[in-house]
């Protein structure tokens, strides 16, 4: 599932219209609805608003619905990435990208 359709999932759990969400999430209706009608992945800050607005975490809202148990380590890098700045966490995703090419 895309992220797109994975918000789009969770406003209808919670039984909200598109115009609510954006309101929670306090950004335009222009942007929220373009986000579903252009099935364009938002912005970071977009979508940090968003889970903001649901009350849910990057790692929550990534964490795939059938994962159970992921292991201490997993969870020790999830929380040091979380503490990162977005400059940073920008510099280990293209670290990450750079390695996994490699193998």
């Amino acid at each position: 599932m895309d992220i797109v359709d994975k918000i789009d999932k969770i406003r209808i759990q919670k039984g909200w219209s598109v115009n609510r969400l954006a309101s929670e999430a306090m950004l335009t209706q222009s942007t929220v609805s373009n986000m579903f009608n252009s099935h364009a992945e938002p912005k970071l800050s977009t979508l940090r608003a968003i889970l903001d607005a649901f009350d849910m975490s990057m790692s929550e809202f990534f964490q795939e619905e059938d994962s159970q148990n992921i292991n201490a380590r997993s969870l020790e890098l999830i929380s040091l990435y979380n503490a990162l700045d977005d400059v940073e966490k920008r510099a280990v995703f293209e670290l990450v990208r750079t390695l996994s090419k490699k193998h």
